[in-house]
């Protein structure tokens, strides 16, 4: 089995000779409904362990 990120890769490895069969492709990505992002979180625990931006 290959796995990749991609069909263009999935494609290259097609040419390179890999069955097509045995070819994954598992997109690089985050599920959102999984996966939320809360901005104050972020700042509390970069404030409690003293990470700053460089910005």
């Amino acid at each position: 089995m290959a796995y990749t990120r991609s069909k263009v890769t999935g494609e290259y490895l097609k040419s390179r000779g890999v069955d097509g069969e045995k070819i994954q492709v598992i997109p690089n990505g985050v599920d959102t409904d999984i996966f939320h992002y809360y901005p104050s979180f972020v700042t509390t625990r970069r404030e409690k362990y003293y990470l700053y931006s460089e910005n």
